[in-house]
């Protein structure tokens, strides 16, 4: 796959995974779990299917994948999320 490909799955993966996850809602004693499953699932998905090499440690986590990696203190949505933009600067200059 190249980058612009992953780029476009993942906005689309990343959008589906939200709708279904939902808001966060402290009420709701299901959504932590959910947010959970969902987003592993996800990585799963990524590292079969795109080669991504994803680490998740107390600093947080790290997410590699065709050149481009990324890191975030505040969990997978966030280094997704920041792998998304450096993929698209990194496309941008090539």
């Amino acid at each position: 796959m190249t980058r612009l490909q992953i780029i476009a799955l993942l906005e689309q993966v990343l959008a589906d995974v939200r709708g279904r996850v939902g808001p966060h809602d402290w009420n709701d004693p299901t959504w932590h779990a959910r947010n959970r499953a969902e987003y592993q699932a996800l990585a799963d998905r990524l590292t079969a299917e795109c080669g991504a090499r994803i680490r998740e440690d107390f600093n947080g986590v790290r997410v590699s994948m065709a050149g481009v990696t990324s890191t975030s203190t505040s969990g997978l949505p966030g280094a997704l999320s920041n792998w998304t933009a450096a993929a698209r600067r990194k496309e941008a200059v090539a």
